[in-house]
């Protein structure tokens, strides 16, 4: 009994202490922010209750184990410095009062970010006259908040720029480079470094002669030359030399004989030119090159030719073809209870062309489109006409087949009768199959002017097709139906040549009975 006495009065005691002294509370409403290589922590506190605070840290929330010193009992923030970027650091915070601490906080993470090097400097360029010993060198000012400086690399050798200047962020984004020795090319380049010393890549290297330039630009990129129209030849030169400060223009050379040029044309900046009034049959040679202000020339391209060749469309050529046929035919031997004999409908397909030489003159993807009449005669035979129509534009080819810049289109109205024989497969599906005979106008017109070989013409040829009718079994919509076929067709005589523009066509329509 005298023991339990003692312990009730113990507890009963250290209570009263307790309470005439207060404890310190936990903190509340933490929060993290994060840059590159600090966190920095804020809380809510009670400072009449706390004599200070305690913030944990560490990079796994099984170790929050790192302790900053006692901080003030007045401040309720404190930032972590030192830490490694993109990194997650976990965070608790205590109060302390009187030597005791409270019960951490809920842990907290955040990582920090990464660091990141400045944007490639962009706009280098010469500012006002270069001498024979100094330029003056101008770029576009970079925008990030913490950039320290630029660099400007530069040198004798373009792949070694092996000597630097440096230049203080801020200030304007320019700089003179004195001491450079006259007669002499140049190559400069500029990066940017941001107070952390992440440095950006190079920007794009800058050509500079000293005074007296006596060196010429680069060859220009390329050069190429087409066939573009009747005795007409369009050349496109890349002229390259984006890096020489002082790049003028470009030189076009041309010759009827190899390598016998004489007199250059001077296309300044420009790209392209053409040549027109040439001869049919007769072959021309062209080359390129650059020149600077100081009237320095470099050496030519390679040299390119190209043939005045007559040009000709897919009906002019004199190889045999498998074509298109553009002819949708139809039939049913449907008959019903008011025996309506008669269907009308339009149809779209697609072409294909067993004739390898009409894709490359007018693509791959080829859409026809008909209307068609059909009509029941006797018991399980119809007749049928029908009408297409197809313009598709391309480019015509120089009789070797080479490619030209001379645009052409080509039309096609095919008309047909045919004689078909329906049967049933299924109810509301018929089948049917037919021949007949075909008469198309055909209109090949290259889009210039000057051109003999523009054809127009109506030419006879023959076709069979098969296929079935799809009747509606919606008593609502009980004469409308869905028509699908497949055709081939055979035309094959145009001027004095055997081409046939026939093949085959699947095509899938909409048919109205009445």
């Amino acid at each position: 009994m005298i023991g339990k006495r003692a312990f009730l009065s113990f507890v009963v005691f250290f209570a009263s202490v307790y309470s005439a002294f207060g404890a310190a509370t936990t903190p509340t409403n933490v929060n993290l922010t994060a840059d590159m290589n600090s966190v920095t922590v804020t809380w809510s506190g009670n400072s009449s209750t706390d004599d200070g605070y305690y913030v944990y840290w560490g990079t796994s929330s099984t170790d929050i184990s790192q302790q900053e010193p006692l901080i003030d009992k007045n401040t309720y923030t404190y930032t972590i410095s030192g830490l490694d970027s993109a990194t997650t650091y976990y965070v608790q915070i205590t109060a302390e009062y009187k030597g005791v601490e409270s019960i951490r906080t809920t842990e907290q993470h955040i990582t920090t970010t990464i660091d990141t090097p400045p944007a490639v400097p962009s706009g280098l360029a010469v500012s006002g006259e270069v001498s024979g010993s100094s330029v003056t060198l101008t770029w576009t000012a970079n925008t990030e908040s913490d950039l320290d400086k630029y660099t400007i690399h530069y040198g004798t050798n373009a792949g070694a720029l092996t000597s630097t200047k440096d230049v203080d962020a801020s200030t304007a984004p320019q700089t003179t480079m004195d001491g450079l020795v006259a007669s002499t090319r140049y190559y400069f380049a500029v990066s940017a470094i941001d107070t952390a010393g992440n440095k950006s890549a190079n920007s794009a290297v800058l050509t500079v002669d000293t005074l007296v330039d006596n060196f010429p630009p680069d060859v220009p990129g390329s050069i190429s030359a087409v066939v573009s129209g009747i005795g007409e030849i369009s050349v496109t030169i890349d002229p390259g030399n984006d890096q020489m400060h002082d790049f003028a223009g470009v030189y076009l050379y041309y010759s009827s004989l190899p390598g016998g040029y004489v007199d250059p044309v001077d296309l300044g900046v420009g790209t392209s030119y053409v040549l027109t009034g040439l001869e049919q049959d007769s072959t021309w040679y062209f080359a390129a090159s650059a020149y600077d202000t100081s009237g320095n020339e470099s050496l030519k391209t390679a040299e390119v030719s190209t043939v005045v060749e007559r040009t000709t469309g897919f009906l002019d050529s004199t190889s045999g073809f498998d074509g298109g046929c553009f002819i949708s035919t139809v039939s049913s031997g449907k008959k019903d209870r008011v025996e309506k004999k008669n269907r009308a409908g339009v149809s779209v397909g697609y072409l294909w062309t067993a004739e390898k030489d009409f894709k490359s003159f007018y693509g791959k993807d080829r859409y026809p489109v008909f209307v068609f009449y059909d009509r029941d005669l006797f018991s399980h035979v119809s007749a049928e006409i029908s009408a297409g129509f197809m313009r598709r534009s391309g480019n015509l080819r120089t009789v070797s087949g080479a490619g030209t810049g001379i645009s052409s289109t080509m039309t096609l109205v095919p008309v047909a009768a045919s004689l078909d024989y329906n049967f049933g497969i299924i109810s509301h599906v018929k089948g049917f199959i037919g021949a007949g005979t075909d008469y198309w106008y055909v209109n090949e017109k290259p889009d210039a002017t000057g051109f003999q070989m523009d054809t127009k013409e109506w030419v006879g040829g023959y076709h069979g097709h098969a296929g079935v009718w799809l009747y509606n079994e919606d008593p609502a919509y009980a004469d409308w139906g869905v028509k699908i076929e497949g055709n081939y067709a055979k035309i094959d005589r145009f001027g004095n040549n055997d081409t046939d523009i026939g093949g085959w066509i699947f095509d899938m329509g909409f048919f109205y009975r009445f």
